[in-house]
């Protein structure tokens, strides 16, 4: 069984690009996406109108769902710069699955169960930091860029490994409970539900096996094809998590 681990950005051409050969050269048994059933559905829908989600406040907290607001409107912005829809890359993964009878795993934390440990787990001094952040973006902007090694990053692309390290190193060290409810939390959470799909399907050969009372040594080996679709800023959480416990995967480079 392989499980080929493809990163993305949100807003980038070259990650739908990359998932389109992907699927197409590969042809995987079953694509893995990083979404919940509800993200899922959410970005499937025609004509949905961008309101604003107040039933989501006592669910998620304020905090979590000033989070919401404040990352919507972020990709949108970007989204409209270099002209790609947030989340085109997970849609598009989404439909060439179905199009090519390939199996759809949604393998992220519910959104809801996310965005509430973001609200639990953001500490008093992390709001202070992120309001001063704020204040100070103007006037120290540029700096702080420089610092984390983003003087000449291309919004178009995916960030180079070291890129990616430096940002979620300088989020680690500066948010670290805004860090572990959005990337570490998840990097185990998406990593177990590859794991027990791993586990899931080999059940179901053995079954499969004794059905036809042929020993899973004398049957010819059937190869299932798992393709992860997540973001980039995962990939180094995942491919740890995996490793310690001895799970075979790639990553696809592009």
């Amino acid at each position: 069984m392989v499980i080929r681990l493809l990163g993305t950005s949100h807003i980038s051409s070259k990650s739908v690009q990359a998932i389109r050969s992907e699927i197409k050269e590969n042809k995987p048994d079953i694509v893995a996406v990083e979404l919940d059933i509800g993200r899922a559905q959410t970005l499937q829908a025609k004509n949905v109108k961008k309101e604003i989600p107040w039933q989501m406040l006592p669910k998620v907290g304020v905090f979590g769902f000033m989070f919401v607001i404040m990352g919507r409107f972020v990709q949108e912005h970007l989204g409209k710069i270099v002209g790609v829809e947030p989340g085109s890359e997970m849609k598009e993964a989404l439909i060439l699955a179905a199009r090519s009878k390939s199996r759809i795993a949604l393998i992220d934390r519910p959104i809801q169960l996310t965005l509430r440990s973001f609200s639990q787990q953001f500490s008093f001094r992390e709001k202070m930091l992120m309001v001063w952040d704020v204040i100070s973006a103007p006037f120290m902007g540029k700096k702080r860029m420089k610092e984390m090694g983003l003087t000449s990053f291309d919004i178009t692309g995916v960030p180079s490994e070291d890129v990616i390290l430096n940002l979620t190193g300088h989020l680690k060290n500066r948010y670290p409970g805004m860090y572990k409810a959005l990337i570490s939390e998840r990097d185990v959470y998406m990593s177990k539900s590859l794991m027990h799909i791993l586990s899931k399907e080999k059940k179901e050969r053995e079954t499969m096996a004794a059905v036809n009372e042929v020993g899973p040594e004398s049957s010819e080996p059937i190869e299932v094809k798992i393709l992860a679709v997540v973001g980039a800023g995962h990939l180094d959480g995942m491919k740890k998590y995996l490793s310690k416990r001895g799970v075979e995967f790639e990553v696809v480079e592009y």
